[in-house]
């Protein structure tokens, strides 16, 4: 049935057709403030409940790319909860979201509605990949997971730095970088940063000639600035940033997934976090493929063994979203 359910999502993504029944809902978390959610229902009962956890884009959850991989989702048969975070949508980046991250998990994971058994799955892409790990880690949660799929996730904040300060590497994603670790979290935000967030998010008052310039000569590395600071502690608030060091924590099994030539950050990220799951005897499974970048908008046309690697990987991920946590000791 798991093959099924991958077929059905490869089915379901190349027609970017709608879930079964949409629906928006407000999370109460135990502390903190109510969550909106898109709750995306299947047909018939919901084999299990996954927590989707959406990128550094300002649409958030309502992001094109975003709907309809939650569709996708969805058509295998799962209930997928989609909550929005505001922070992360404003490109914003700070230890403060694993705390949301966690309270979004917990929300769902009490909420007989939506989640039954109590228990749950999380997907996630990109730096939000990385937050989500570092909360699937934190005893609160860990128990309830039944696995985790990460998609172009970065290993820690070092690896984030080298793709903010990479002058091949894509443009947008180095401008939200760059502003973030160029403000810490503790202090005034800098204008150079303000800059670089009005350029990334695409609105606002228009970039002054002075503010471009300077905007250029960071991109460029001209400067060298940024790496220079960097012999320095991280910012605050950044510092934290490290899934490597979340993992003694995951109890679930992990899948892994990123691009051969993701332009954001290097598929060695991925790399990265399977040698050392590997390692300390824990599960994961990784799969780097050409099919993937960081984030497509179109529909795949796959070779044959790429689809097939991607479906039999998907599928894995799937089987362990039906598996009861205690059925995995």
């Amino acid at each position: 049935m798991s093959l099924l359910g991958a077929a059905r999502f490869a089915h379901a993504w190349q027609r970017g057709g709608p879930a079964h029944r949409e629906r928006r809902q407000a999370l109460i978390p135990p502390v903190g403030q109510p969550f909106e959610a898109w709750v995306y229902e299947p047909r018939g009962r919901p084999r299990a409940t996954l927590v989707t956890v959406h990128s550094l884009a300002p649409e958030g959850v309502a992001d094109p790319r975003w709907v309809r991989l939650n569709r996708a989702l969805c058509a295998t048969g799962l209930r997928v909860v989609a909550p929005h975070f505001p922070d992360v949508a404003n490109l914003r980046i700070h230890m403060g979201q694993v705390d949301r991250v966690e309270q979004a998990l917990l929300a769902v994971a009490d909420e007989p509605d939506l989640c039954p058994e109590g228990e749950l799955g999380l997907f996630s892409v990109s730096l939000s990949a990385t937050l989500s790990l570092i909360a699937a880690a934190r005893p609160s949660i860990a128990a309830r997971l039944r696995g985790l799929c990460l998609l172009g996730a970065c290993a820690d904040a070092e690896g984030a730095l080298a793709a903010a300060t990479d002058p091949a590497g894509d443009r947008r994603a180095r401008l939200i970088l760059l502003a973030n670790f160029l403000q810490g979290a503790a202090e005034p935000r800098s204008p150079l940063a303000s800059a670089l967030f009005r350029l990334a998010r695409g609105g606002g008052r228009p970039l002054s000639p002075a503010e471009a310039q300077e905007i250029e000569v960071l991109l460029d590395g001209a400067g060298g600035e940024l790496g220079a600071e960097r012999q320095a502690p991280l910012p605050v608030g950044l510092s934290g940033l490290s899934g490597l060091a979340a993992l003694p924590g995951i109890q679930a099994p992990v899948t892994l997934l990123h691009g051969a030539a993701d332009p954001v950050f290097p598929a060695s990220e991925s790399r990265r976090l399977d040698t050392a799951l590997t390692a300390r005897g824990q599960r994961s499974r990784l799969l780097v493929t050409p099919a993937l970048t960081h984030g497509e908008a179109e529909p795949l046309r796959l070779r044959a063994g790429e689809f097939f690697a991607g479906w039999s990987t998907l599928a894995a991920f799937l089987a362990d979203l039906r598996r009861p946590v205690l059925a995995r000791a």
